[in-house]
Formats: structure tokens, sequence, C-alpha cells
């Protein structure tokens, strides 16, 4: 019996048929779309609400663009990381703001993971 894949496009990452060019925002987009073309039709698109999760309130909507581009600046802008708990404390770094700016209605965090695994490949 075959398994059912419900993100068929992972092993595609794995495999190395779908690469990631330059870790920008562009390529952050692109990877949502990738993910979740078939399933959302809002995939790779920034969110137009507001979102919160319980207590914790995301980036607004009207600073998504800003933050978004400074973060993704700072990402572009990074050394090397000379150690592994510098490269575990900048990788928290990310995943964290990453999280907080919640780009996408659905699916910010399997995105913002398989990114960051794969920006630690280069």
């Amino acid at each position: 019996m075959q398994k059912l894949l419900l993100f068929p496009f992972v092993p595609q990452i794995e495999q190395g048929a779908y690469k990631i060019a330059a870790f920008s925002k562009e390529d952050f987009v692109e990877l949502h779309y990738h993910l979740f073309q078939d399933i959302y039709p809002f995939a790779g698109q920034f969110r137009k609400v507001q979102l919160m999760k319980g207590a914790t309130r995301f980036c607004q909507v009207q600073f998504l663009n800003l933050y978004t581009s400074d973060l993704f600046n700072q990402l572009e802008n990074e050394a090397n990381w000379d150690s592994l708990e510098l490269a575990a404390k900048r990788l928290a770094y990310f995943k964290s703001e990453l999280n907080m700016l919640h780009p996408f209605r659905e699916g910010n965090g399997r995105t913002t993971r398989i990114f960051l695994q794969e920006y630690t490949k280069t």
C-alpha cells in the first residue's frame, strides 16, 4: 500500500529537485507557494488579516512588509557562524522572528522549518 503524502513537495526539497536559491523574502514566499499551492488558495501570499493565537499577537499587517525586509536583510548579511553554539543561537533567533512575523494565514511553521533547515546547508 502506498503512503499518502500530505505534502508531496517536501521529498522534492529533500532530494534536491526543488532548491531555494538565495534565501531571500522572495524565496521564502515561493517556498510557501510550492508547499501549499494545492491546499490553500492564498499560498505564497502574505496575509491581509491580523492573527493571534491565544495571547500571542503576531506581526501587525501594516508592518509585515517593513519587518520582512528588515529580517531578510539581516539573514542576507549574516556572518559565518564559527561555533555550534553561535549557530544554535542565530537559528533560534531567526526561527522565533519568522514565527512572530507569521506572514501567511497558515503554514508558517512548516515553511520556516524547511527554509531554515535548507539555510543551514549553505
